[in-house]
């Protein structure tokens, strides 16, 4: 299912449906993007992530607030930077994993900004890791023996 939403107040027609996340089947996938962008590396090779990994074993009602206030501060522009693309949350069998995806345009400091801006308004401690994917270098593709094979970094 996907909708569209142009204010705050459609925003939050949606959101009082959504299930709480420690009530989510495993193998599904949440995602909030601006229009024209999908989660995939070739909608946004100028790009990025960063995304955090949690274990099956911590407490899904602490990564829920985790989830709830990425997806609040993108939608109140809380990044503060035009870039912002949207956020995956990925329920996995041993995993959930939490992506904020951006275009960043190969400049450091604005990749190094939105860390900092993610870790404060998710209000992360220094014990969280924190990962960064290149969507550009996720992306390389290479004609070897008339085999094009992917390498995934």
């Amino acid at each position: 299912m996907s909708a569209e939403f142009n204010t705050l107040e459609d925003f939050f027609k949606y959101y009082v449906y959504l299930k709480a996340t420690p009530e989510i089947e495993r193998n599904t996938d949440l995602g909030l993007f601006k229009v024209g962008y999908q989660p995939l590396w070739e909608s946004c090779p100028d790009g990025g992530c960063w995304f955090i990994r949690f274990k099956k074993n911590e407490d899904p009602v602490d990564i829920d607030l985790y989830w709830e206030k990425l997806i609040f501060a993108l939608v109140g522009e809380q990044f503060d930077e035009p870039n912002m693309l949207g956020a995956v949350f990925s329920i996995r069998g041993r995993e959930t994993i939490l992506e904020l995806w951006f275009n960043f345009f190969k400049i450091e400091k604005m990749k190094d900004s939105v860390a900092q801006k993610l870790k404060y308004l998710l209000q992360l401690d220094e014990n969280f890791t924190i990962y960064f994917k290149d969507n550009e270098r996720s992306l390389q593709v290479k004609l070897i023996n008339n085999v094009y094979r992917i390498n995934l970094h």
